[in-house]
């Protein structure tokens, strides 16, 4: 399953990844997990964001959701409009 973050936190994942220069292991608690969101531009239409925590983390950007569920033979964890928290009220 890809799972969904809303863009500051994958971006926080972003960062520290790039910080361990794009290296994990097994111990890490994302190990195995594909995480992406949608980043919203204007100007250029939103683009779907994916990080594939394996031994090395792999940054990935598409189209669409399709064009992402397609590339990793898996369905995302999202439903638009359903990806709520508590501070959303």
């Amino acid at each position: 399953m890809i799972k969904f973050l809303n863009y500051s936190k994958w971006r926080q994942l972003f960062n520290h990844y790039m910080r361990s220069n794009w290296e994990t292991d097994s111990t890490d608690s994302h190990y195995g997990t594909i995480y992406f969101s949608v980043d919203s531009n204007e100007e250029l239409g939103d683009r779907y964001v994916a990080l594939d925590v394996g031994t090395e983390v792999y940054v990935e950007e598409f189209d669409s959701m399709s064009d992402m569920e397609r590339f990793y033979e898996n369905r995302a964890d999202y439903v638009p409009g359903l990806q709520v928290t508590i501070f959303d009220y």
